[in-house]
Protein backbone atom coordinates (compact mmCIF):
# COMPACT_ATOMS: atom_id res chain seq x y z
CA UNK A 1 0.00 0.00 0.00
CA UNK A 2 1.94 3.16 -0.96
CA UNK A 3 2.51 5.78 1.89
CA UNK A 4 -0.68 8.57 1.68
CA UNK A 5 0.94 12.21 0.88
CA UNK A 6 -0.30 15.31 1.98
CA UNK A 7 0.42 18.78 1.03
CA UNK A 8 -0.27 21.96 2.76
CA UNK A 9 -0.34 24.99 1.17
CA UNK A 10 0.86 27.63 3.82
CA UNK A 11 0.33 31.54 2.93
CA UNK A 12 3.49 33.43 2.34
CA UNK A 13 2.80 35.97 5.24
CA UNK A 14 1.90 33.20 7.40
CA UNK A 15 4.09 33.27 10.47
CA UNK A 16 6.36 35.99 8.68
CA UNK A 17 7.44 39.07 10.47
CA UNK A 18 5.33 41.81 9.04
CA UNK A 19 7.42 44.61 10.14
CA UNK A 20 9.63 45.57 7.15
CA UNK A 21 10.10 48.93 5.87
CA UNK A 22 8.09 48.20 3.04
CA UNK A 23 4.89 47.35 5.04
CA UNK A 24 5.97 50.24 7.30
CA UNK A 25 7.90 53.06 4.80
CA UNK A 26 7.42 56.17 7.48
CA UNK A 27 10.78 55.60 9.13
CA UNK A 28 9.90 57.11 12.23
CA UNK A 29 6.31 54.97 12.21
CA UNK A 30 8.88 51.47 11.85
CA UNK A 31 10.92 52.65 14.41
CA UNK A 32 8.10 52.60 17.15
CA UNK A 33 6.56 49.63 16.24
CA UNK A 34 10.21 47.64 16.22
CA UNK A 35 10.65 49.35 20.16
CA UNK A 36 6.95 47.95 20.43
CA UNK A 37 7.48 44.47 19.13
CA UNK A 38 10.94 43.85 19.30
CA UNK A 39 10.83 40.28 18.68
CA UNK A 40 8.85 41.04 15.22
CA UNK A 41 5.01 40.76 14.70
CA UNK A 42 3.23 38.16 12.38
CA UNK A 43 0.07 39.46 10.62
CA UNK A 44 -2.20 37.17 13.09
CA UNK A 45 -0.32 38.43 16.10
CA UNK A 46 -0.91 42.28 14.75
CA UNK A 47 -4.76 41.49 14.33
CA UNK A 48 -4.97 40.87 17.96
CA UNK A 49 -3.34 43.75 19.08
CA UNK A 50 -5.63 45.76 20.78
CA UNK A 51 -3.99 48.82 22.20
CA UNK A 52 -1.30 51.14 20.26
CA UNK A 53 0.61 54.29 21.35
CA UNK A 54 2.77 55.78 18.69
CA UNK A 55 2.15 59.61 20.22
CA UNK A 56 4.73 62.10 19.81
CA UNK A 57 7.24 60.47 17.32
CA UNK A 58 7.12 62.64 14.49
CA UNK A 59 5.41 60.64 11.94
CA UNK A 60 3.44 61.80 9.02
CA UNK A 61 2.33 58.29 7.47
CA UNK A 62 0.34 55.82 8.72
CA UNK A 63 0.45 53.46 5.89
CA UNK A 64 0.56 49.76 7.41
CA UNK A 65 -1.58 50.44 10.27
CA UNK A 66 -4.35 48.44 8.59
CA UNK A 67 -2.78 45.09 9.84
CA UNK A 68 -3.87 46.00 13.37
CA UNK A 69 -7.25 45.76 12.47
CA UNK A 70 -8.78 44.06 15.95
CA UNK A 71 -7.47 47.86 17.60
CA UNK A 72 -10.03 49.07 20.38
CA UNK A 73 -7.32 52.10 21.39
CA UNK A 74 -5.47 53.76 19.21
CA UNK A 75 -3.60 56.88 20.06
CA UNK A 76 -1.49 58.70 17.35
CA UNK A 77 -1.63 62.13 18.78
CA UNK A 78 1.38 65.27 18.61
CA UNK A 79 2.67 63.91 15.21
CA UNK A 80 2.66 65.40 11.71
CA UNK A 81 -0.09 63.25 10.08
CA UNK A 82 -2.26 64.75 7.29
CA UNK A 83 -4.40 61.89 6.67
CA UNK A 84 -5.71 58.98 8.74
CA UNK A 85 -6.62 55.72 7.09
CA UNK A 86 -10.38 55.04 6.47
CA UNK A 87 -11.31 54.56 10.24
CA UNK A 88 -13.74 51.43 9.20
CA UNK A 89 -10.53 48.99 9.05
CA UNK A 90 -10.78 49.31 13.38
CA UNK A 91 -14.33 48.74 13.66
CA UNK A 92 -13.91 47.42 17.46
CA UNK A 93 -12.57 50.86 18.23
CA UNK A 94 -13.34 52.22 21.65
CA UNK A 95 -11.02 55.48 22.10
CA UNK A 96 -9.37 57.20 19.28
CA UNK A 97 -6.72 60.01 20.04
CA UNK A 98 -5.28 61.58 17.00
CA UNK A 99 -5.23 65.29 19.07
CA UNK A 100 -2.00 67.88 17.51
CA UNK A 101 -1.89 67.00 14.06
CA UNK A 102 -2.79 68.06 10.80
CA UNK A 103 -5.82 66.15 9.68
CA UNK A 104 -8.57 67.88 7.79
CA UNK A 105 -11.11 64.79 8.47
CA UNK A 106 -12.15 61.49 9.95
CA UNK A 107 -12.68 58.96 7.41
CA UNK A 108 -15.05 56.36 8.34
CA UNK A 109 -16.01 57.79 11.78
CA UNK A 110 -19.64 57.27 11.67
CA UNK A 111 -18.57 53.29 11.12
CA UNK A 112 -17.32 53.41 14.43
CA UNK A 113 -19.73 52.23 16.52
CA UNK A 114 -18.07 50.98 19.71
CA UNK A 115 -16.53 54.26 19.74
CA UNK A 116 -16.47 56.02 23.70
CA UNK A 117 -13.71 58.15 23.48
CA UNK A 118 -12.44 60.45 20.56
CA UNK A 119 -10.05 63.06 21.33
CA UNK A 120 -9.66 64.65 17.79
CA UNK A 121 -8.64 68.50 19.06
CA UNK A 122 -5.84 70.71 17.54
CA UNK A 123 -6.88 69.93 13.93
CA UNK A 124 -7.58 72.00 10.86
CA UNK A 125 -11.59 69.04 10.65
CA UNK A 126 -13.81 71.90 10.38
CA UNK A 127 -16.79 69.42 10.41
CA UNK A 128 -18.23 65.86 12.26
CA UNK A 129 -20.20 63.58 10.94
CA UNK A 130 -23.39 62.99 12.52
CA UNK A 131 -22.66 60.89 15.68
CA UNK A 132 -26.16 60.95 18.13
CA UNK A 133 -26.17 57.15 17.34
CA UNK A 134 -23.42 56.51 19.26
CA UNK A 135 -22.93 55.72 23.36
CA UNK A 136 -20.18 58.42 23.56
CA UNK A 137 -18.83 59.15 26.84
CA UNK A 138 -15.72 61.23 26.65
CA UNK A 139 -15.70 63.82 23.28
CA UNK A 140 -12.87 66.71 22.70
CA UNK A 141 -12.82 68.85 19.42
CA UNK A 142 -11.08 71.97 20.98
CA UNK A 143 -9.38 74.42 18.75
CA UNK A 144 -11.00 72.69 15.71
CA UNK A 145 -12.40 75.32 13.41
CA UNK A 146 -15.77 73.51 13.59
CA UNK A 147 -19.17 75.84 13.50
CA UNK A 148 -21.60 73.43 14.56
CA UNK A 149 -22.44 70.50 16.25
CA UNK A 150 -25.99 69.78 16.25
CA UNK A 151 -26.44 66.09 17.65
CA UNK A 152 -24.18 66.97 20.67
CA UNK A 153 -27.63 67.08 23.41
CA UNK A 154 -28.48 64.10 21.48
CA UNK A 155 -25.67 61.94 23.05
CA UNK A 156 -26.68 61.11 26.58
CA UNK A 157 -23.88 59.29 28.45
CA UNK A 158 -21.04 62.01 27.34
CA UNK A 159 -19.77 63.26 30.79
CA UNK A 160 -16.58 64.96 29.26
CA UNK A 161 -17.26 67.60 26.77
CA UNK A 162 -13.94 69.73 25.96
CA UNK A 163 -15.02 72.29 22.79
CA UNK A 164 -13.05 75.14 23.48
CA UNK A 165 -11.82 77.68 21.03
CA UNK A 166 -13.68 76.41 18.23
CA UNK A 167 -16.09 78.64 16.11
CA UNK A 168 -19.47 77.51 17.62
CA UNK A 169 -21.98 80.22 17.95
CA UNK A 170 -25.03 78.29 19.29
CA UNK A 171 -25.47 74.58 21.24
CA UNK A 172 -28.47 72.24 21.36
CA UNK A 173 -30.09 71.88 24.10
CA UNK A 174 -27.81 69.44 26.43
CA UNK A 175 -30.33 68.90 29.38
CA UNK A 176 -30.63 65.37 28.37
CA UNK A 177 -27.12 65.06 29.74
CA UNK A 178 -27.57 64.08 32.91
CA UNK A 179 -23.85 62.14 33.22
CA UNK A 180 -22.21 65.21 32.46
CA UNK A 181 -19.18 66.00 35.21
CA UNK A 182 -16.86 68.01 32.67
CA UNK A 183 -17.84 70.91 30.27
CA UNK A 184 -15.46 73.55 28.74
CA UNK A 185 -16.60 75.83 26.21
CA UNK A 186 -13.96 78.59 26.67
CA UNK A 187 -13.24 80.53 23.53
CA UNK A 188 -16.22 80.54 21.23
CA UNK A 189 -19.21 82.87 20.79
CA UNK A 190 -22.11 81.53 22.60
CA UNK A 191 -24.36 83.21 24.52
CA UNK A 192 -27.16 80.70 25.52
CA UNK A 193 -26.77 77.57 27.30
CA UNK A 194 -29.13 75.20 29.00
CA UNK A 195 -27.80 72.04 30.62
CA UNK A 196 -29.44 69.52 33.02
CA UNK A 197 -30.40 70.27 36.18
CA UNK A 198 -29.98 66.47 37.21
CA UNK A 199 -26.22 66.27 36.45
CA UNK A 200 -25.62 66.41 40.14
CA UNK A 201 -22.20 65.02 39.35
CA UNK A 202 -21.14 68.07 37.49
CA UNK A 203 -17.57 69.14 38.55
CA UNK A 204 -16.21 71.82 36.29
CA UNK A 205 -17.81 74.37 33.99
CA UNK A 206 -15.32 76.39 31.91
CA UNK A 207 -17.52 79.00 30.47
CA UNK A 208 -14.66 81.99 30.04
CA UNK A 209 -14.86 84.02 26.84
CA UNK A 210 -17.95 83.79 25.51
CA UNK A 211 -21.19 85.88 25.26
CA UNK A 212 -23.16 84.17 28.21
CA UNK A 213 -26.30 86.87 30.20
CA UNK A 214 -26.83 84.22 32.50
CA UNK A 215 -25.17 81.38 34.33
CA UNK A 216 -27.18 77.87 35.08
CA UNK A 217 -28.07 77.37 38.40
CA UNK A 218 -25.73 76.31 40.42
CA UNK A 219 -27.66 75.30 42.95
CA UNK A 220 -28.19 71.92 41.25
CA UNK A 221 -24.63 71.07 40.94
CA UNK A 222 -23.57 70.46 44.47
CA UNK A 223 -20.48 68.90 43.84
CA UNK A 224 -19.15 71.42 41.46
CA UNK A 225 -15.22 72.20 42.19
CA UNK A 226 -14.43 75.09 39.04
CA UNK A 227 -16.29 77.34 37.71
CA UNK A 228 -14.67 79.73 35.49
CA UNK A 229 -17.37 82.20 33.74
CA UNK A 230 -14.81 85.48 33.58
CA UNK A 231 -14.62 87.37 30.19
CA UNK A 232 -18.78 87.21 29.20
CA UNK A 233 -21.67 89.81 30.14
CA UNK A 234 -23.24 88.00 32.95
CA UNK A 235 -24.82 90.55 35.06
CA UNK A 236 -25.96 88.84 38.46
CA UNK A 237 -23.23 86.86 40.24
CA UNK A 238 -24.20 82.71 40.77
CA UNK A 239 -25.53 81.87 44.19
CA UNK A 240 -23.60 79.46 46.08
CA UNK A 241 -23.77 77.94 49.41
CA UNK A 242 -22.12 75.86 52.26
CA UNK A 243 -23.44 72.83 50.54
CA UNK A 244 -20.87 73.32 47.73
CA UNK A 245 -18.02 71.59 49.92
CA UNK A 246 -15.80 70.45 47.09
CA UNK A 247 -16.01 74.22 45.66
CA UNK A 248 -12.19 75.28 44.46
CA UNK A 249 -12.00 78.18 42.40
CA UNK A 250 -14.85 80.53 40.80
CA UNK A 251 -13.34 82.77 38.22
CA UNK A 252 -15.82 85.75 37.13
CA UNK A 253 -13.66 88.83 35.92
CA UNK A 254 -14.69 90.75 32.90
CA UNK A 255 -18.47 90.44 33.25
CA UNK A 256 -20.93 93.70 34.64
CA UNK A 257 -20.94 93.07 37.96
CA UNK A 258 -21.94 95.75 40.79
CA UNK A 259 -22.50 96.14 44.58
CA UNK A 260 -25.45 94.03 44.12
CA UNK A 261 -23.60 91.13 43.69
CA UNK A 262 -21.87 91.82 47.14
CA UNK A 263 -23.67 90.04 49.29
CA UNK A 264 -23.47 86.38 46.95
CA UNK A 265 -20.01 87.29 46.24
CA UNK A 266 -19.39 87.07 50.10
CA UNK A 267 -21.34 84.22 50.47
CA UNK A 268 -18.78 82.36 48.41
CA UNK A 269 -16.08 83.80 49.71
CA UNK A 270 -16.84 82.19 53.41
CA UNK A 271 -16.68 78.53 51.82
CA UNK A 272 -13.15 77.44 53.09
CA UNK A 273 -10.66 77.15 50.34
CA UNK A 274 -12.25 78.63 47.66
CA UNK A 275 -10.02 80.54 45.38
CA UNK A 276 -12.53 83.64 44.14
CA UNK A 277 -11.66 86.00 41.78
CA UNK A 278 -14.15 88.73 40.87
CA UNK A 279 -12.26 92.20 41.11
CA UNK A 280 -11.71 93.61 37.50
CA UNK A 281 -15.15 94.05 35.81
CA UNK A 282 -16.22 95.50 32.67
CA UNK A 283 -16.25 94.33 29.46
CA UNK A 284 -15.63 96.11 25.73
CA UNK A 285 -18.23 93.29 24.29
CA UNK A 286 -20.73 95.79 25.10
CA UNK A 287 -19.17 98.22 22.70
CA UNK A 288 -17.66 96.12 20.07
CA UNK A 289 -20.11 93.46 18.01
CA UNK A 290 -16.86 91.51 16.87
CA UNK A 291 -13.93 91.10 18.25
CA UNK A 292 -10.64 88.44 17.45
CA UNK A 293 -10.46 85.69 19.43
CA UNK A 294 -6.93 86.23 20.69
CA UNK A 295 -5.05 83.24 21.99
CA UNK A 296 -3.94 85.30 25.35
CA UNK A 297 -0.62 82.98 26.28
CA UNK A 298 0.91 85.07 23.52
CA UNK A 299 2.34 87.96 24.76
CA UNK A 300 2.16 90.30 22.44
CA UNK A 301 -1.13 89.72 21.55
CA UNK A 302 -1.88 90.03 25.87
CA UNK A 303 -0.38 93.61 26.47
CA UNK A 304 -2.52 94.82 22.92
CA UNK A 305 -5.87 92.75 24.38
CA UNK A 306 -4.63 94.27 27.41
CA UNK A 307 -4.00 97.92 26.86
CA UNK A 308 -6.68 97.85 23.89
CA UNK A 309 -9.85 96.77 26.37
CA UNK A 310 -8.47 99.21 29.92
CA UNK A 311 -11.21 101.90 28.90
CA UNK A 312 -14.15 99.40 29.58
CA UNK A 313 -12.34 98.10 32.96
CA UNK A 314 -13.54 99.00 36.65
CA UNK A 315 -12.50 97.62 39.95
CA UNK A 316 -15.15 96.04 42.12
CA UNK A 317 -14.50 96.16 45.76
CA UNK A 318 -16.61 94.68 48.15
CA UNK A 319 -16.63 94.95 51.86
Amino acid sequence: MRPLLFVFLVSPVFGQNILTHSNFPHPNLFNALDALFPGGLTASEAAMVDYLDVANQNISDLTGLEYFKGLQYLIVRQNAIAELPHLSIFPNLIGLHCNDNQITQLPGLETLTQLRNLNCSKNPITALPDLSAFYLTHLNTSQCPISELPWLGDIETLEDIRISYMKLTQLPDLSALSALRYLDVYGNKLSQLVLSDQAENLANLFLADNFFTELPDVTNYPYLANFHFYNNLITEFPVFTINHLNLESVYGGGNLFDVDDCPAIQDALAIPGVIIQYLQQGTYKTYVQEYPLWNTNETIQYWIDAISTQPYRYQLNCP
